[in-house]
């Protein structure tokens, strides 16, 4: 049983691993998605200076440069230097428009789904394969509880009473279980720690975000 389980364990690893380290490394892009966006390339700064312009005209601003668009939301940025943007939608199109709420210039307009962040998100959340990449994602999820469980099973306490003498790959053993705890460890608190943080941002970008029907 134990041989199986160790076969199990070893394969699981390295089919599993790859996987892991794409999720790995996409979500920490995604955690810092707002600093990256502004990095890319976001919407060009704007001097602050001068009253705001009433939130129905920004939005009259924004749907002027998209001729039959919906407004669906209005988001108004934290920093006075920043443009307020605006998201219409045009059929299945989506459309984030920046506005100048001071001159009511319209300084930046794209297209979310053409974004590299957002193809860094499709990656994360399926692989780029829709529904059947997110059923994958799960499955990955269980695979990695089954290998925590099968490894602490394999190389817990039962390694300990075994002789270095008698054991010579002991310390590589013990090297990896090591490893693999504190991997436990470390993904339990950046797990929690990332998704505290995610539902941080995002109520305060519920808060800033105001809802405008057209």
């Amino acid at each position: 049983m134990r041989r199986l389980a160790a076969r199990a364990h070893f394969w699981g690893g390295l089919l599993t691993g790859p996987l892991v380290l794409v999720l790995g490394l996409s979500g920490a892009a995604l955690v810092f998605r707002a600093e990256l966006d502004e990095a890319l390339g976001g919407p060009p700064a704007i001097a602050p200076g001068g009253p705001v312009r009433a939130l129905d005209a920004v939005v009259a601003a924004a749907r002027f440069s998209e001729p039959g668009g919906e407004a669906r939301a209005l988001r108004i940025p934290a920093r006075r230097d920043q443009p307020y943007r605006v998201e219409v939608v045009s059929g299945a199109r989506r459309v984030d428009v920046a506005v100048d709420p001071v001159t009511l210039r319209v300084v930046d307009s794209r297209v979310p789904e053409r974004s590299l962040l957002m193809a860094v998100h499709s990656l994360h959340a399926g692989f780029h394969a829709g529904r059947v990449g997110a059923v994958a994602v799960g499955l990955l999820g269980l695979a990695l509880v089954a290998e925590s469980v099968t490894g602490l099973w394999l190389y817990g306490p039962s390694l300990r009473r075994r002789s270095r003498a008698a054991r010579p790959r002991g310390r590589s053993r013990r090297l990896h279980r090591a490893v693999g705890g504190a991997s436990l460890a470390l993904g339990l608190v950046v797990g929690g720690f990332s998704r505290a943080l995610f539902r941080r941002r995002r109520s305060q970008a519920q808060a800033r975000d105001t809802r405008v029907r057209a």
